[in-house]
């Protein structure tokens, strides 16, 4: 692969603010066959993208890295919870940690990210998604106390004391058998 095309590209991938020109220089990425996964993430972490345009990108992106899969979507689902603090965006974003979390079923960070999207001040559609999810994943995880632990603390902050008891059990279950 031609170094100087590489540089070209990521100039554009830092410096463009044409949607245009960005798509392009994807084109030409993929075209060229370059697997920098860094690369990419210049370009999706343009500003001038909209979450549309990074969703759009990290979809291809993932169709063509397969072996990448995992980074991509953990990388676009933490720009757009970092896009904007609305519905739409913590959606968008809980469907990438959710592809995240399908990719590499055990592990642990996806989820914990979920958790994080839920909003305590206000009621959003969703809050109740985020839990059903993490709650569902946690079975094939590696790793389940910490996730058990990050439940716990998400219950406290609720204030459902059984919940948070539960929760906690089982992360120090977890702990006597690893």
């Amino acid at each position: 692969m031609n170094e100087i095309i590489k540089q070209k590209i990521e100039e554009v991938f830092r410096q463009s603010n044409s949607r245009d020109e960005l798509f392009d220089a994807f084109h030409d990425a993929i075209s060229n066959n370059i697997d920098d996964i860094d690369l990419y993430k210049i370009l999706l972490a343009n500003p001038i993208l909209s979450k549309e345009e990074i969703s759009m990108y990290s979809n291809k992106l993932s169709s063509v890295a397969e072996s990448k899969q995992f980074d991509i979507y953990m990388w676009a689902a933490k720009l757009l919870e970092n896009k904007t603090y609305d519905h739409e965006s913590v959606s968008s974003s809980l469907n990438f940690y959710l592809k995240a979390a399908e990719t590499n079923p055990g592990n642990e960070k996806p989820l914990l990210q979920m958790l994080h999207l839920y909003n305590y001040d206000l009621n959003l559609p969703t809050n109740k998604k985020i839990v059903e999810l993490v709650e569902q994943k946690l079975e094939g995880l590696k790793e389940k106390g910490v996730v058990y632990r990050a439940l716990a603390s998400h219950y406290d902050r609720l204030g459902h004391i059984d919940m948070k008891t539960k929760y906690l059990r089982l992360a120090a279950r977890g702990n006597k058998n690893q």
